[in-house]
């Protein structure tokens, strides 16, 4: 009986030295082993400096829109008045074209203008004092109207 006693007391014994010996373990609640990790850093006061960081990359980008340029006319550009991905509106001039032949066809259309103008006012006036024949008079309101139209 006395092996049974010494035996429960060396049980009890292992116990007692079981729980107080945790000095090296450090057990959170959950029961979860975490190691503290010293991180070296180093302190500063504040001052004024550049800051220089990029970012480097390729990408292809697409347009959200994208729309047909088209010249009203032919001609030779002369002035780009936007830069390459600007932004632009329905309607706003992006360049300009040489326009000294259209300028110079359009003084010469005026000009046939107001010169088949006149024959038609001296023709209108002379079929009413019936110096001319009906069918001159109508020639020349023809071309007139013609001309009109087309200018």
């Amino acid at each position: 009986m006395k092996i049974k006693q010494l035996g429960y007391l060396s049980a009890a014994l292992l116990l007692t030295l079981s729980a107080c010996g945790n000095e090296g373990n450090n057990n959170d609640e959950n029961g979860d082993d975490e190691e503290i990790v010293v991180i070296p850093v180093e302190a500063t006061t504040v001052s004024r400096g550049d800051i220089s960081a990029y970012y480097s990359n390729t990408a292809t980008l697409e347009a959200e829109q994208e729309a047909l340029v088209v010249a009203k006319v032919r001609g030779i550009i002369n002035q780009v008045l936007v830069e390459e991905g600007d932004f632009v509106r329905a309607g706003q001039v992006i360049a300009k074209i040489e326009d000294e032949q259209y300028r110079i066809e359009a003084e010469r259309a005026k000009s046939n203008m107001d010169r088949l103008y006149n024959d038609y006012t001296r023709s209108k006036e002379l079929f009413e004092k019936q110096a001319i024949s009906a069918e001159e008079y109508q020639n020349k309101q023809f071309e007139y109207e013609a001309q009109k139209s087309a200018y």
